[in-house]
């Protein structure tokens, strides 16, 4: 069910990932509880970069992940699997797994994105979860996404950037979808917080690392887009070189939006 990864998978991109969730994850762990001895499914784990919070924030959690990337999940299990004991690693398609146990709690963190049939998806979750379990997805909304100043080209690659993954069959505004596509997988106290960031010169420090993080997100599909003949070969290093400039703008501003999700299977 998942398209092709946007962001590819080579070692930059894995730090990336790594930079990434540890620069947001106030905003994505302060309105999540998870109880101890809670059998978890953290669903596109990828190299584990939210792994590793997950077992940092819930150490006793029992943990299982799963993800279609099989080298993912290699990397994954050299650094988790022998020092956290109550963890598995899956490298499956999420619609091929079938526990033995059923899950308390089921979650994810910028995957629906990339899956081409979320319904279905959030549908199986729904089989995997025991009654009265719980659903968290934390996901896109990139319609969002607002610099100032701004450039044409950088405008330009967002948009292409944005149309390659819903050609290649995610969405990229999945967010403010969820809950519609909750309701329909048949959850109950569907609940919908909006979060993010909007920054300017009130916090300077904190509006550059979201610019130069943002720059590096964009970065990561250079690649593919180029192949895609999506963008022109020279527009990466443009934008590379043009965000870098606007983060040091004392007057620069950032907004970004993401959704997050919580939602229970009936009892």
């Amino acid at each position: 069910m998942a398209q092709q990864y946007l962001h590819g998978s080579s070692e930059k991109e894995r730090m990336r990932l790594l930079h990434q969730a540890k620069l947001i994850a106030h905003r994505i762990y302060r309105n999540i509880v998870i109880p101890a001895k809670s059998k978890v499914l953290e669903v596109g784990s990828g190299n584990g970069a939210q792994t590793e919070l997950l077992l940092e924030k819930y150490p006793q959690i029992r943990l299982t992940c799963i993800d279609s990337n099989a080298e993912q999940i290699a990397d994954a299990q050299k650094r988790f699997e022998l020092k956290h004991k109550d963890i598995q690693l899956i490298a499956a398609d999420l619609m091929d797994h079938r526990p033995k146990e059923q899950y308390d709690l089921i979650f994810f963190c910028w995957t629906l994105e990339h899956i081409s049939e979320p319904l279905k998806a959030l549908q199986h979750c729904f089989r995997l979860l025991k009654p009265g379990g719980s659903i968290i997805l934390n996901e896109v909304f990139n319609h969002s996404f607002y610099i100032n100043p701004t450039t044409q080209e950088i405008d330009n690659y967002w948009k292409a950037f944005n149309l390659l993954q819903t050609k290649s069959g995610g969405d990229p505004n999945i967010g403010v979808k969820l809950g519609r596509l909750l309701n329909l997988s048949g959850y109950q106290n569907i609940k919908l917080l909006s979060d993010g960031f909007h920054t300017s010169s009130e916090q300077a420090a904190v509006t550059k690392d979201m610019i130069l993080y943002w720059r590096d997100l964009l970065m990561s599909a250079a690649e593919l887009l180029i192949q895609s003949n999506a963008i022109k070969e020279d527009l990466p290093d443009k934008i590379f070189q043009q965000m870098s400039q606007i983060a040091d703008d004392p007057k620069a501003i950032f907004f970004y939006q993401f959704i997050q999700a919580h939602a229970e299977k009936p009892l």
